[in-house]
């Protein structure tokens, strides 16, 4: 008779991301500073596609002077400094990434020494915060029913009690009439002249 197998324990995810914000950060504005020589190229462009002429004379290869001269003054200015900002960023992010390298090699090394003690403290705290939580939580999720039941029969209870009180004083008074009753009224005692 085979034994049927156990099931394993639960594993504790790792919270670390494999890609971390500055990488996409980074690739995201290398990308961008990548694509701005393009977009200005395509937006100061005057064709639209290859030059078709009904005349026998063959078009020149010569560029159109005409087309650059009556571009703005910022895109050509954009277009002249487009390269060399693309240039910056490249060294800056490669030198970055430079600097960068052996921290991160030396932050790997670190990780891997610490990682049983990081283990330690990861099922520590879910020992003795996450699960007693979470079972309060499964507690409090399946009592609330009960309790919200408990809470408005005392609310209504003690609006009950109240509104009972307050006719039975109406009812008092009119039965009794003009009498007062006052339970802590002393009664008046009549001295004696000393004669």
């Amino acid at each position: 008779m085979p034994t049927p197998a156990r099931p394993q324990p639960k594993q504790l995810k790792s919270r670390t991301p494999v890609i971390s914000e500055g990488v996409v950060l980074s690739v995201l504005l290398l990308v961008a500073a990548a694509t701005v020589p393009i977009i200005f190229r395509t937006a100061t462009s005057s064709s639209t596609g290859p030059a078709t002429s009904t005349s026998p004379v063959t078009p020149s290869s010569t560029p159109d002077v005409t087309a650059t001269s009556r571009q703005a003054p910022l895109v050509q200015t954009a277009q002249a400094l487009a390269p060399i900002v693309v240039a910056a960023l490249r060294l800056l992010l490669e030198s970055l990434w430079l600097i960068a390298t052996p921290f991160a090699a030396l932050a790997r090394g670190i990780l891997v020494v610490l990682q049983p003690l990081i283990l330690v403290v990861n099922a520590t705290v879910y020992v003795f915060v996450l699960a007693p939580c979470n079972a309060l939580n499964a507690v409090g999720a399946f009592l609330y029913p009960l309790w919200s039941f408990a809470m408005v029969a005392v609310i209504v209870g003690l609006l009950g009690g109240l509104f009972a009180r307050g006719i039975v004083r109406i009812l008092t008074s009119l039965v009794a009439g003009d009498v007062q009753v006052n339970a802590q009224a002393k009664p008046r005692v009549r001295r004696k002249k000393l004669a």
